[in-house]
């Protein structure tokens, strides 16, 4: 039934126009848009299917996979999702939705989907109710301590039909809800479309940074950076938090740091609703797709910064372009007064540049720093990231960067490193 040729697509274009509801044509069409290596047309042209009648599973399984080895995370896990709520014990659905949940770092919730995949695939029957029982416990359990409360509540509903008497899931539930109601108009990270984000992935190309507005709500922002503020502003010394979070305070001007810089590293680990930003489909897409290959999240934390005269000037973090993205929310309205993110616009394309600050030292690649004469070329392309409060901004930091002066009080942000190897790091932690 695969049809690869671009005949093949003008033909379920124009029979299409003659039967607009077919479901037939538009899987069809899918299938032979994947074949020209058009992923994300081939999963839009399968929604559209589904517009107008029910696909076999074992096709959507197939697109599903194929897209996410295009890098195209998000649509993926919406193809596995919707398999799954129909054919909840399917094991190699499952099976294949935890292995795309673990590459982007959501573990837990994978090793509930595997678990149940095995069980799945034990017997041609249902599963025994006591372990499906124990799996959607674990997986509502995942998903609560990621923020995602609505699925955590579809979670610990389908739990409360292998135990319906039971006042502990009973509990979860409610508390799971009544988190949903908040989330959903305060805490809940903003939904691109198919346009914005296309737009917002040209820009970053282009540029080297982008800013997406309105991320978050200003009001979650605030009361995040209320919360961690206190933290970081009552404990004066080095300490280890809970969960394996810790803060630390660079009190001293340093090669790598500002003076006056202080971090809770692993923030996430600390408040768990920050594990959907950590794993945020969206965000992981816009990077792995500028990048060209999978990107993962390799630090989440919270950073505070005291008013300051001088900063750090322009600099690289590490010699390699599209090899080290950083993610940071604005968890406060800023503008110049407030030391805002500053980049060159467009540095990331210059190669010649970059190759001659990696030489500029023996051996090669000792200095990251930009002098005011090597950027002297590009100032007029130098941008101040100035926005409000709950504003993502993406840049890649192989580039020319800094952060401006606080002039007169102290600035809050939320940031992440993403890099092309899996796993944490654990940065300052002595």
């Amino acid at each position: 039934m695969a049809l690869t040729s671009s005949l093949d697509v003008q033909n379920c274009t124009d029979s299409i126009k003659l039967n607009p509801e077919s479901k037939d044509l538009y899987f069809q069409l899918s299938q032979s848009l994947l074949g020209q290596d058009k992923s994300k047309e081939a999963f839009h042209a399968c929604i559209k299917g589904l517009e107008y009648g029910q696909a076999d599973h074992n096709f959507l399984r197939d697109l599903a996979t194929s897209i996410a080895n295009k890098g195209f995370i998000a649509e993926a896990g919406d193809l596995y999702r919707l398999i799954l709520s129909q054919h909840p014990d399917d094991s190699l659905t499952l099976q294949r939705f935890g292995y795309l949940l673990e590459s982007v770092g959501e573990s837990s919730e994978a090793i509930a989907l595997k678990k149940m995949s095995q069980i799945a695939g034990q017997s041609n029957k249902p599963a025994m109710a006591n372990h499906q029982l124990e799996t959607y416990l674990t997986l509502g359990n995942s998903l609560e301590k990621q923020g995602r409360f609505l699925e955590a509540a579809t979670a610990y509903q389908t739990a409360l039909q292998f135990a319906p008497r039971s006042s502990e899931i009973r509990t979860c539930l409610e508390r799971v809800s009544e988190k949903a109601k908040f989330r959903q108009y305060s805490r809940e990270a903003r939904r691109l479309t198919e346009a914005e984000a296309q737009e917002y992935l040209r820009v970053l190309d282009q540029d080297g940074f982008v800013v997406i507005p309105n991320y978050y709500d200003p009001d979650y922002c605030q009361e995040l950076r209320q919360k961690l503020e206190a933290i970081v502003t009552t404990e004066e010394t080095n300490i280890d938090l809970p969960d394996g979070a810790y803060l630390r305070h660079n009190r001293v001007r340093q090669a790598s740091t500002d003076t006056g810089v202080s971090r809770i590293y692993h923030v996430n680990r600390l408040l768990p609703e920050l594990n959907s930003y950590k794993s945020d489909p969206a965000i992981h897409w816009l990077i792995s797709s500028y990048a060209g290959r999978t990107m993962y999240s390799k630090n989440l934390w919270y950073q505070y910064n005291l008013p300051a005269k001088n900063t750090r000037g322009f600099h690289a973090d590490m010699f390699a372009l599209r090899s080290q993205v950083k993610s940071i929310v604005y968890l406060q309205d800023t503008n110049m007064e407030d030391g805002p993110f500053c980049y060159i616009k467009g540095s990331h394309r210059d190669l010649d540049l970059l190759r001659a600050k990696f030489y500029s030292t023996n051996p090669p690649g000792q200095d990251t720093g930009y002098t005011s004469e090597d950027v002297a070329h590009l100032l007029h392309n130098v941008m101040p990231v100035e926005a409000p409060a709950g504003s993502l901004l993406l840049a890649d930091v192989g580039a020319p960067h800094r952060g401006l002066p606080q002039r007169s009080h102290s600035r809050s942000i939320l940031m992440q490193y993403f890099m092309d190897t899996p796993g944490d790091t654990e940065d300052e932690n002595q």
